[in-house]
Protein backbone atom coordinates (compact mmCIF):
# COMPACT_ATOMS: atom_id res chain seq x y z
CA UNK A 1 0.00 0.00 0.00
CA UNK A 2 2.75 2.50 0.89
CA UNK A 3 4.72 1.39 -2.15
CA UNK A 4 2.63 3.80 -4.24
CA UNK A 5 5.47 6.33 -3.79
CA UNK A 6 7.87 3.73 -5.23
CA UNK A 7 11.32 4.75 -4.05
CA UNK A 8 13.98 3.48 -6.45
CA UNK A 9 17.65 2.59 -6.46
CA UNK A 10 19.74 -0.55 -6.16
CA UNK A 11 19.25 -0.89 -2.40
CA UNK A 12 15.47 -0.56 -2.67
CA UNK A 13 15.31 -2.94 -5.64
CA UNK A 14 17.32 -5.59 -3.79
CA UNK A 15 15.24 -5.41 -0.65
CA UNK A 16 12.01 -5.55 -2.68
CA UNK A 17 13.23 -8.73 -4.36
CA UNK A 18 14.25 -10.30 -1.07
CA UNK A 19 11.19 -9.29 0.94
CA UNK A 20 8.54 -9.55 -1.77
CA UNK A 21 5.19 -7.78 -1.45
CA UNK A 22 4.47 -5.61 1.57
CA UNK A 23 3.94 -7.57 4.78
CA UNK A 24 3.28 -6.10 8.17
CA UNK A 25 6.25 -8.05 9.58
CA UNK A 26 8.57 -6.01 7.37
CA UNK A 27 6.93 -2.67 8.12
CA UNK A 28 10.04 -1.13 9.71
CA UNK A 29 12.18 -1.95 6.68
CA UNK A 30 9.62 -0.55 4.25
CA UNK A 31 9.20 2.61 6.33
CA UNK A 32 12.98 3.09 6.43
CA UNK A 33 13.17 2.76 2.65
CA UNK A 34 10.35 5.26 2.17
CA UNK A 35 12.11 7.78 4.43
CA UNK A 36 15.63 7.08 3.13
CA UNK A 37 15.57 5.50 -0.35
CA UNK A 38 19.37 5.58 -0.46
CA UNK A 39 21.86 4.84 2.29
CA UNK A 40 23.62 8.20 2.24
CA UNK A 41 21.38 9.94 4.82
CA UNK A 42 20.17 6.83 6.62
CA UNK A 43 20.82 6.54 10.39
CA UNK A 44 23.49 4.00 11.37
CA UNK A 45 21.01 1.71 13.10
CA UNK A 46 18.86 1.48 9.97
CA UNK A 47 21.89 0.85 7.75
CA UNK A 48 22.98 -1.93 10.09
CA UNK A 49 19.52 -3.54 10.09
CA UNK A 50 19.25 -3.46 6.29
CA UNK A 51 22.80 -4.73 5.92
CA UNK A 52 22.00 -7.70 8.18
CA UNK A 53 18.90 -8.45 6.11
CA UNK A 54 20.93 -8.56 2.89
CA UNK A 55 23.77 -10.53 4.48
CA UNK A 56 21.36 -13.11 5.90
CA UNK A 57 19.79 -13.58 2.49
CA UNK A 58 23.17 -14.16 0.82
CA UNK A 59 24.39 -16.48 3.58
CA UNK A 60 21.39 -18.73 2.95
CA UNK A 61 22.00 -19.08 -0.77
CA UNK A 62 23.17 -22.42 -2.08
CA UNK A 63 25.86 -22.77 -4.74
CA UNK A 64 23.34 -22.30 -7.57
CA UNK A 65 21.78 -19.28 -5.87
CA UNK A 66 25.18 -17.63 -5.51
CA UNK A 67 25.45 -17.67 -9.30
CA UNK A 68 22.10 -15.90 -9.65
CA UNK A 69 21.86 -12.65 -11.55
CA UNK A 70 20.76 -10.70 -8.48
CA UNK A 71 23.66 -11.76 -6.26
CA UNK A 72 26.03 -9.08 -7.56
CA UNK A 73 23.30 -6.44 -7.15
CA UNK A 74 22.81 -7.45 -3.51
CA UNK A 75 26.57 -7.39 -2.91
CA UNK A 76 26.68 -3.84 -4.30
CA UNK A 77 23.80 -2.85 -2.00
CA UNK A 78 25.73 -4.17 1.01
CA UNK A 79 28.61 -1.92 -0.05
CA UNK A 80 26.27 1.07 -0.36
CA UNK A 81 25.24 0.67 3.28
CA UNK A 82 28.84 1.02 4.48
CA UNK A 83 28.63 -1.01 7.68
CA UNK A 84 31.36 -2.96 9.47
CA UNK A 85 29.30 -6.16 9.24
CA UNK A 86 28.85 -5.57 5.53
CA UNK A 87 32.55 -4.96 5.00
CA UNK A 88 33.43 -8.13 6.92
CA UNK A 89 30.98 -10.17 4.86
CA UNK A 90 32.28 -8.73 1.59
CA UNK A 91 35.79 -9.78 2.63
CA UNK A 92 34.47 -13.30 3.29
CA UNK A 93 32.96 -13.40 -0.21
CA UNK A 94 36.31 -12.40 -1.71
CA UNK A 95 38.45 -14.82 0.31
CA UNK A 96 36.39 -17.82 1.51
CA UNK A 97 37.38 -21.17 0.05
CA UNK A 98 35.63 -24.52 0.22
CA UNK A 99 38.83 -26.39 -0.55
CA UNK A 100 42.41 -25.27 -0.45
CA UNK A 101 42.21 -23.61 -3.87
CA UNK A 102 38.50 -23.51 -4.79
CA UNK A 103 36.59 -20.38 -3.88
CA UNK A 104 33.17 -20.74 -2.28
CA UNK A 105 31.71 -17.75 -4.15
CA UNK A 106 31.67 -17.50 -7.97
CA UNK A 107 34.08 -15.15 -9.72
CA UNK A 108 31.37 -12.58 -10.58
CA UNK A 109 30.35 -12.34 -6.92
CA UNK A 110 33.97 -11.98 -5.79
CA UNK A 111 34.54 -9.20 -8.34
CA UNK A 112 31.38 -7.43 -7.17
CA UNK A 113 32.57 -7.73 -3.56
CA UNK A 114 35.99 -6.27 -4.44
CA UNK A 115 34.25 -3.37 -6.17
CA UNK A 116 31.93 -2.84 -3.18
CA UNK A 117 34.90 -2.93 -0.79
CA UNK A 118 36.58 -0.21 -2.84
CA UNK A 119 33.62 2.08 -2.07
CA UNK A 120 33.31 1.04 1.60
CA UNK A 121 35.68 2.97 3.86
CA UNK A 122 37.68 0.96 6.37
CA UNK A 123 37.11 1.72 10.01
CA UNK A 124 39.86 3.94 11.31
CA UNK A 125 41.99 2.46 14.07
CA UNK A 126 42.58 4.81 16.97
CA UNK A 127 45.27 4.33 19.58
Amino acid sequence: KQWAQKPTGNLVDCLRKILGPYKNTHRNIFQTLLRFPNAEHMPDSDRQDLSQCLISFLKNLNEVGRKGSETCQIIAAIGELQTEAGRSFLEIIVNEKKLLFLYLWPEEARKAAVSALDTTPQKEVTS
